[in-house]
């Protein structure tokens, strides 16, 4: 500025007009290349925060203990590693009966949201196990009169894993739903391979 103003009173009264112009043209290109450059910069931060928000950060000791009872039954958990068509391994943890006795049970698949893990399934991990789960039976008489009856609970067993790029597992970002739907496939795999 105070450049333009020693210029200004040097200048004839027509050249001031055009160092005047000059001034405002190059601090729209300075304001434009700063607008540019923080617009960027924050642009970068909200999708940083999408991609790779904070990851989420436990102890194996919070998933609880690994042998535990409820309502007389003792339950176990099994913490393992699958490796995903990416190549990457996932963190899990499996709920399930102690002595299953190699019957097929019913799982409950926990899938934690963006930025969490599979410690956020704990809250309803116990009552997942405790409550059993029930089946709805429609048949029909023979006036073709729908019958529903609801079966006694049944034991159910439980599985939660880390998503890629979140808790334990591997990756650097999360894809919000591309390619977790990869990930849950390959915990579902697992589950149909054993018992």
């Amino acid at each position: 500025i105070k450049a333009l103003d020693n210029a200004v009173r040097r200048a004839p009264e027509e050249k001031y007009h055009d160092l005047r112009d000059d001034y405002r043209k190059q601090m729209y290109v300075r304001n434009r290349f700063f607008l540019t450059k923080e617009y960027i910069h924050t642009h970068n931060q909200q999708s940083e925060s999408l991609i790779r928000p904070k990851r989420s950060h436990y102890e194996m000791s919070d998933l609880g203990e690994k042998r535990f009872r409820i309502r007389g039954k003792t339950y176990v958990r099994q913490d393992l590693t699958l490796r995903n068509g990416r190549r990457k391994n996932l963190q899990c943890s499996h709920w399930k009966l102690e002595n299953d006795k190699g019957v097929k049970q019913p799982c409950v698949l926990f899938l934690h949201g963006n930025s969490g893990s599979r410690v956020d399934a704990l809250p309803y991990v116990q009552g997942i196990l405790s409550r059993g789960m029930r089946y709805v039976v429609s048949v029909f008489d023979a006036h073709f009169n729908p019958i529903t009856e609801l079966t006694e609970p049944t034991n159910v067993q439980s599985i939660s894993f880390d998503f890629c790029g979140c808790g334990k597992s591997d990756g650097l970002y999360v894809t919000l739903g591309f390619f977790e739907r990869d990930d849950t496939r390959c915990v579902s795999r697992y589950l149909k391979r054993t018992k």
